[in-house]
């Protein structure tokens, strides 16, 4: 028989071999101290051009807008295309909410903090009519893949979403995202 010491031990190396694991993967924050006068600015952008940008960007739309048409070319019926931030379509409460959820799971990566890196990327998911999350890529990479990871981690730690409102009749929502993080001094 296996004395008790035994097992109590190799079950608390295995508790701790597990949480150092997740740690260090992502699922379980590390935690990353901050020099007081630091500030840290992680923000979900709608359209991220300048008024005098948008007027230029008519007669060349940005990537992003590139890629909502060819998503919305290729979606089937009952789906639809919109940016996160979009406060004028029939969408605009539901994509509040959603907002909302991911931005509380959302944090700026522990190792990219610490190294100052910065920058965004552009993220398309798909919501389904349950809630659930039917897909997601990136579109644009940020130049790191700590902060890249970070934003898809974010939008699947915030679902499953609320099921789409009986109003909106769809089967499906396509969403694209701008992911922003910036350090200020």
């Amino acid at each position: 028989m296996i004395p008790k010491k035994v097992i109590i031990l190799s079950l608390a190396i295995s508790v701790i071999s597990h949480m150092l694991i997740l740690s260090v993967t992502g699922f379980i924050p590390a935690y990353v101290e901050r020099a007081p006068d630091q500030a840290m600015m992680v923000e979900l952008m709608g359209n991220p051009l300048s008024s005098d940008e948008q007027e230029s960007a008519e007669a060349t739309p940005p990537p992003v807008q590139m890629k909502i048409r060819e998503i919305k070319a290729i979606s089937g019926k009952g789906e639809d295309t919109v940016e996160l931030d979009d406060t004028e379509s029939r969408y605009a409460l539901y994509l509040m909410r959603v907002k909302q959820r991911i931005e509380s799971m959302w944090s700026y990566p522990g190792g990219a903090l610490s190294q100052k890196v910065t920058g965004s990327n552009v993220i398309h998911f798909t919501i389904d009519h349950s809630g659930s999350l039917a897909g997601i890529h990136l579109l644009n990479r940020s130049g790191s893949d700590e902060l890249d990871r970070g934003s898809l981690r974010a939008i699947r730690s915030a679902s499953p979403f609320d099921p789409f409102p009986a109003d909106l009749d769809l089967l499906r929502l396509h969403i694209i995202a701008t992911f922003d993080y910036r350090i200020a001094d």
